[in-house]
């Protein structure tokens, strides 16, 4: 009874909506509104799924009114790991800020003091070329920042590394979650141990913490 409505999945178009509309109709009850669940008469109901934001660049930017140190350049993942929700939460597409619309954002919470981020996208790595133009984007602006990231063994490489560690990235955390090729299978978890040794072994080379 302490909860008057839920909104699943992402919040920032059905969130408005629903204060917009509680807020003319005066009414706890707003309707058929995408991507919202409740109590309707007492009994609970789940309206239809809301679409996902496609264009994320069109989203007002949060560091322009708050301050914080963890941030994303996609939402999304292909991956099929058995014990994650992520795909199921955001989809399985994934969707992608520009190189520029991150770096602003970079750049505000910079000015706000913040000088160490955790950039926490499921794989930040899997388009390179995006990667390599946030990277770009950090050196051109002269951010004197410091980050972490999430990625896959078998999706890294040389380059992208050398680029990455030159903007101010740190430390890679990868996926690996277990030394047993038996335990990686069952979690679907599909790359071989020489890859992580590689993917670690790379990692540390251009001076980034393989965790």
């Amino acid at each position: 009874p302490e909860i008057d409505h839920v909104v699943l999945g992402e919040g920032e178009r059905t969130f408005p909506a629903l204060v917009e509309r509680l807020g003319e109709s005066g009414s706890s009850d707003p309707g058929p509104l995408p991507g919202l669940a409740g109590r309707r008469g007492g009994r609970p109901f789940r309206n239809a799924a809301a679409r996902p934001v496609r264009d994320l660049d069109a989203l007002p930017m949060p560091a322009r009114h708050f301050d914080f140190a963890h941030l994303a350049l996609t939402r999304g993942c292909p991956g099929e790991c058995r014990f994650c929700g992520s795909p199921r939460f955001w989809g399985r597409r994934v969707r992608s800020h520009s190189a520029d619309y991150f770096v602003d954002q970079l750049a505000a919470l910079r000015r706000k003091g913040r000088r160490f981020f955790f950039v926490s996208d499921d794989t930040f790595t899997l388009n390179r070329r995006r990667v390599i133009a946030v990277c770009r984007r950090i050196i051109e602006r002269g951010l004197d920042i410091r980050w972490a990231a999430i990625s896959r063994v078998d999706a890294v490489d040389g380059e992208v590394l050398a680029w990455m560690r030159r903007a101010g990235c740190i430390q890679i955390s990868y996926g690996v979650e277990s030394g047993s090729a038996e335990v990686r299978r069952r979690l679907n978890k599909l790359f071989s141990e020489r890859e992580v040794r590689e993917a670690f072994a790379q990692t540390q080379r251009y001076g980034i913490m393989a965790r």
